[in-house]
């Protein structure tokens, strides 16, 4: 299986279950839904966030970008689709980190995004 893609993704610590939820759909296992789970990171706007950086496939992005309704993988029959609705409402590409809003960069070195992020480790503050 290709993962040609590179995310780097940062979720407010308000957005993580629905974050998850999105991330478990989109995902190929049932543990997805514990993607996001280590909040360590401050945005400017002083919002703690979790910044994760991954690879995914190709209909990873196609099923995240797309219109039509997010349905529950055959792994995860019990998955919260209006969660991850929300999650995907939520996504704003090339964005700074911020409450209300999960930030996503594509093919960006880690510590080049974080400062695209504007984001700084929690221990750092």
């Amino acid at each position: 299986m290709s993962y040609p893609h590179t995310l780097t993704i940062a979720v407010p610590e308000a957005l993580k279950y629905q974050a998850n939820q999105f991330a478990l759909i989109l995902g190929e296992g049932n543990l997805d839904h514990h993607t996001f789970e280590l909040f360590d990171h401050v945005a400017t706007d002083g919002t703690i966030v979790c910044v994760q950086q991954t690879r995914v496939r190709q209909t990873f992005i196609d099923t995240g970008l797309s219109p039509d309704p997010l349905v529950t993988p055959p792994f995860a029959p019990g998955a919260d689709t209006a969660a991850a609705e929300v999650a995907r409402a939520s996504l704003q590409f090339d964005a700074a980190a911020a409450a209300g809003i999960i930030a996503v960069h594509l093919y960006t070195p880690f510590s080049e995004a974080l400062g695209l992020l504007n984001v700084t480790r929690s221990e750092d503050v």
